[in-house]
């Protein structure tokens, strides 16, 4: 965690937020679909920012958060691979949550169930050991859980979520589940090992091409940053 940080590792960063801003938009519904014909799922992450912050749909707050998201996601991929794991992670963690909060919130506003950002820790077998939910109130533990799942959701959605088959890699769904491994940050250090669960992202068939996707993705976005 302490050494420099990776394409592969910033690329898993930038396709999290990709994914995250088309969710927001064509399935969170996010300001009444005022953005879907503008965000797609392959939107540089960059266009997507710029897209939200030149929008009369947000407020002048809400843009001071997309702001500067998205000059500290221009930082780490300019300067990322100069820097480390732990510090990439920092910069990414210190506007996660504002800008989630924005999209959950607009949706909650209107009704819609929403999770909490979710983290899962497994055992040496590949166990499922932990679920972490981070709600309003704090950090709430859970012993075990089921892959993707928020223990408390509406067993609409968890029903929802296995029948489209978004948690396994079987062939009726090209998607599966993105981990991406890291420290969660307290007080500015890098400290207890988790795996956070991002979104979906299409399933690289080897290791080789899982490379492949993500340096592609690192390339391609980052030449948005400099526009």
């Amino acid at each position: 965690m302490n050494g420099l940080a990776t394409r592969e590792e910033i690329g898993r960063y930038i396709k999290a937020w990709t994914d995250t801003f088309f969710i927001a938009v064509h399935e969170w519904n996010f300001k009444d679909g005022a953005f879907k014909q503008q965000i797609k799922r392959n939107t540089n992450v960059i266009d997507g920012f710029d897209v939200f912050i030149a929008s009369y749909e947000l407020t002048k707050d809400e843009k001071v958060v997309f702001s500067k998201a998205r000059a500290s996601m221009v930082k780490v991929m300019v300067d990322g691979l100069r820097m480390t794991s732990c510090e990439v992670t920092l910069e990414m963690m210190s506007f996660t949550e504002r800008v989630t909060d924005i999209f959950q919130g607009d949706s909650k506003d209107r009704g819609k169930y929403i999770p909490d950002v979710m983290a899962q820790s497994f055992d040496a077998n590949g166990n499922m050991a932990e679920t972490f939910e981070f709600t309003d109130e704090g950090v709430k533990v859970t012993a075990g859980g089921e892959v993707g799942v928020p223990p408390d959701a509406p067993e609409s959605f968890k029903q929802k979520q296995r029948e489209e088959c978004i948690f396994n890699t079987g062939r009726k769904n090209p998607f599966t589940l993105t981990m991406v491994s890291l420290q969660v940050p307290r007080s500015g250090t890098c400290s207890p090992k988790l795996t956070l669960v991002t979104v979906l992202s299409k399933k690289p068939t080897t290791e080789k091409a899982e490379k492949a996707e993500y340096d592609d993705t690192f390339k391609k976005n980052l030449r948005g940053a400099f526009i």
